[in-house]
């Protein structure tokens, strides 16, 4: 028999639903704001036995045999933490919040709001609860749930149960208690309808508490606790760090050889050592990781590829761990080069919406865990909003109508179009409070696999304009609050600083996108995971740009505010490198990819993966297939060693050849081989390198759009962005360049 399990606002129901998630697995159904005709669909398939979520009663009264399960509060102590918890968020799209912010309620003013009033009564619907299979109070929790791990068969051990959202209002000074009488009885006589809801639960729940045959001693039935009973604390991120000896998090990307979209197809053993040594001699002490949200279908997909994926992985570890380095994991990382076949951002959509995707996602996570907590340096991972969410907010909102109407079924977004909207429709802020709902969603379910999991908020500029044409902020405080863990990343560059390019718009910028956080989350702190302050890229050239004096200024301000609000920062970057399209590029998966000419030779071993070339060989590749369209005009960047007299040439369409000899190569400052690179102008159409003359060595081939610095070490500048932090940083975390 299907189980429906309504869960009414501020009752306990998400700390619930990990309980029924522990019971039912992958057979539990959130509904969170599926239409009603895709709810019962998805119930009568047999696929869930359990359905939980923020609905009416009614919603599911057609499913034949159905049994149903609900909290119920105190109104009076339901509308102190929904008060409260409106004190401490803000949800600005939201009509009554903005009256509630605005003109500063008092508790009296909330509670007599008509919109809230009876809101138990309105979830119960039609249901008589003396038919509920099971009335829980949250009050008295854990004696509810011993009756829930009865009736239900569950197994729940109640001093584990995270309570998601409890409020701290008790544990600051704050109050649940009303001391005038009249006008707590006139909020009683207000919400009547609850008020006599909740005392006919409580009736019910008694006699069925009182049955029970192991039950503990019963608890005073006349008055019930003010809250549920103490939990042990949720596991501290913060905490943990300190106990490995880590004050601040100073951390940089590790790359494969170009763009991070190539990190582990063109991933180089033989580069490693002088990348980290490079790294830990600049004072970074943390390497974070890419790792692909698409490790999931490589593992389905080729069981050799993925076993070399593993085992790079397991040797960077090593690597890391070698020289006292800690580690991160970005997990679900949305660019990559894998060799995977199918539609990426399809992939991605459908491990949001919880299908079998998801499956995929979590086996690989509980993997990746296995491998990550071997290492004493690892710290944790996270996921992103970005990564996550890219395909929604992004692709699916540029899709046809027909394409919007399918994905907005698959997420169950039950929208007034009856499609996801687009960008320019004021609905659309409703969609993206809808995938933040999913998105914190997906991160429990993630953790389930992945323990010591964290989460990048997005908080800057939203990639879309409003109404008015106007580029729009939107802070994602939902997912600052929802996500269980005690540091939440974030990042910030300079080119999203809006107006006047100056130090002081810079600190504005910086304040604003985390103000949410610092007063929504206080005892939380941020990790800048991307902090990109020197930016070179052409697509970033008519956003402002701080001149060196506004970036000195601002980089002495910084060090004390990331003292006060983070645990560290990391940068995008330590080295300039190549936006990269080239699949392959380093031959990181043999030949695949590549047609050969005569007879080009791959020397693969522990320590260097390089292509051996005789004059008269060949090799011709293609781009990574969901990099679309090839590039018109961009650079062309080879690692290689060749014999005096012989000549490389590098072809990307009938009409655009470069060659070189040996003199145009120059050692590199970062890698072993020798580079040389050259811009091109033209349509490319395909990669094909061939050799004239003698003998040589071909490490890597790549094209992209152009060479690039984000952040990090610049070999251009005369002064690095991170020459300007350790200034101000090694006098406040005592670090040394």
């Amino acid at each position: 028999m299907p189980l429906i399990s309504i869960h009414i606002p501020k009752t306990g129901g998400i700390s619930f639903s990990d309980c029924l998630y522990n019971h039912y697995k992958h057979k539990l159904l959130l509904d969170y704001g599926l239409s009603k005709e895709v709810g019962c669909n998805l119930m009568r398939q047999g696929a869930h036995d359990c359905v939980h979520g923020h609905f009416v009663a009614d919603k599911y009264m057609s499913l034949a045999d159905a049994e149903y399960v609900l909290w119920l509060r105190n109104p009076i102590q339901r509308l102190f933490s929904h008060y409260y918890f409106w004190k401490k968020n803000k949800y600005p799209h939201n009509l009554a919040w903005r009256r509630f912010y605005f003109e500063e309620w008092s508790f009296a003013e909330f509670a007599f709001f008509p919109a809230f009033r009876d809101q138990q009564s309105k979830f119960v619907g039609s249901l008589d609860i003396n038919n509920a299979k099971v009335v829980g109070i949250t009050e008295f929790f854990n004696e509810s749930m011993e009756l829930f791990n009865a009736t239900m068969g569950m197994n729940t051990d109640v001093s584990v149960i995270p309570q998601r959202r409890k409020n701290k209002e008790l544990a600051e000074g704050m109050s649940y208690e009303i001391k005038d009488k009249k006008l707590k009885a006139a909020i009683l006589e207000y919400h009547k309808c609850d008020y006599q809801l909740y005392l006919k639960g409580l009736t019910i729940f008694r006699e069925k508490y009182d049955c029970l045959p192991d039950r503990h001693s019963p608890p005073y039935w006349g008055r019930a606790r003010e809250t549920p009973s103490p939990i042990s604390e949720p596991f501290s991120l913060q905490g943990f760090i300190k106990d490995k000896g880590v004050e601040k998090l100073i951390g940089t990307y590790y790359y494969g050889d170009g763009w991070p979209i190539n990190m582990w197809d063109s991933f180089r053993r033989d580069v490693a050592d002088t990348y980290l040594d490079k790294i830990k001699a600049d004072g970074f002490n943390t390497i974070i990781l890419l790792i692909p949200n698409f490790v999931a279908m490589l593992r389905e997909q080729s069981e050799e590829h993925y076993n070399e994926f593993i085992d790079d992985l397991r040797f960077i570890m090593g690597k890391i761990s070698d020289r006292n380095l800690h580690c991160i994991f970005r997990l679900g990382f949305a660019w990559d080069g894998f060799p995977i076949k199918g539609d990426r951002g399809a992939f991605n959509l459908s491990v949001l919406a919880g299908g079998e995707e998801r499956e995929l996602a979590k086996a690989a996570f509980k993997e990746l865990w296995e491998i990550a907590n071997g290492y004493a340096g690892f710290l944790y991972g996270f996921i992103t909003w970005e990564d996550m969410l890219l395909f929604a907010w992004n692709r699916a909102t540029k899709a046809t109508d027909d394409m919007r109407r399918a994905y907005a079924q698959k997420l169950g977004y039950e929208s007034k179009l009856g499609m996801i909207p687009t960008s320019d429709v004021a609905e659309f802020y409703d969609y993206i409070e809808f995938v933040d709902v999913k998105f914190s969603e997906l991160f429990y379910d993630l953790k389930q696999a992945f323990p010591r999991l964290s989460a990048e908020v997005r908080v800057d500029s939203t990639p879309f304009n409003g109404l008015d044409g106007n580029p729009q902020q939107y802070i994602h405080n939902r997912q600052f609050v929802e996500t269980d863990c005690d540091i939440i990343g974030t990042y910030f560059a300079t080119y999203m600083v809006h107006g006047e390019p100056s130090a002081e718009r810079a600190k504005f910028s910086m304040e604003l996108a985390h103000r949410a956080l610092l007063q929504a989350a206080p005892q939380k702190k941020i990790f800048i995971d991307q902090l990109l302050l020197v930016i070179k890229e052409k697509r970033f050239e008519h956003f402002p740009k701080l001149s060196e004096v506004e970036l000195q200024k601002f980089t002495d301000w910084l060090p004390e505010w990331l003292d006060k609000y983070s645990c560290g920062y990391a940068t995008w970057s330590f080295s300039d490198y190549l936006w990269d399209i080239t699949f392959n590029g380093s031959f990181r998966y043999g030949f695949l990819g590549w047609t050969l000419e005569g007879s080009p030779f791959l020397v693969a071993n522990q320590q260097q993966r390089y292509v051996e070339l005789k004059h008269g060989d060949s090799i011709q590749g293609g781009r990574i297939e969901h990099f679309s369209p090839w590039l018109q005009d961009g650079v062309i960047l080879v690692e290689a060693e060749i014999d005096e007299g012989s000549e490389l040439r590098v072809e990307l369409s009938s009409e655009i050849a470069i060659s070189f000899d040996s003199a145009a190569f120059l050692k590199s400052p970062t890698n072993n081989g020798k580079v040389v690179f050259a811009e091109f102008t033209g349509q490319t159409e395909y990669i094909k390198v061939s050799l004239s003359g003698g003998n040589a060595k071909l490490y890597r081939i790549g094209v992209g759009k152009e060479i690039v610095s984000t952040g990090g070490y610049d070999i251009n500048l005369d002064k690095s962005f991170f020459a300007y932090m350790m200034e101000g940083l090694n006098k406040k975390w005592g670090v040394n360049k």
